[in-house]
């Protein structure tokens, strides 16, 4: 039997970090169907030190579906920085029996000075 660390043991560190992202993902009815997605931040750590964000939003392929850098006015809790209208960008997902369930991923970026301060990548 082993005991303690086995594998590489790595120390992270941040000066701001994404606390939470909220992806919410909608669907209009009216006139067409039409996806849209709206994406909240919250930051944590030095705010200062952040100076935009990066969101991309990828297929189940990993091919760019969509990117945006968004300046962040060096507040904590960011609400709408993303309000993306998808349609005949995306695909729906259907429900079994009804069509293809598609998974897509968005990738959140926080940018400083000189490079990617912190990444988050969720599922959507």
């Amino acid at each position: 039997m082993t005991c303690g660390p086995y594998r590489p043991i790595s120390l992270i560190t941040y000066t701001a970090r994404i606390e939470s992202a909220n992806t919410r993902a909608s669907v209009s009815v009216a006139p067409a169907l039409s996806p849209a997605l709206k994406v909240d931040l919250a930051i944590t750590g030095d705010l200062a030190s952040v100076r935009k964000a990066e969101v991309t939003l990828k297929d189940w392929r990993g091919n760019l579906v969509r990117a945006e850098e968004v300046q962040l006015a060096g507040a904590a809790d960011l609400k709408d920085i993303i309000n993306w209208d998808l349609a005949d960008k995306v695909q729906l997902w259907w429900p079994v029996g009804y069509g293809r369930q598609r998974l897509y991923t968005v990738d959140i970026y926080l940018m400083g000075e000189v490079s990617a301060l912190c990444v988050l990548r969720c599922p959507c």
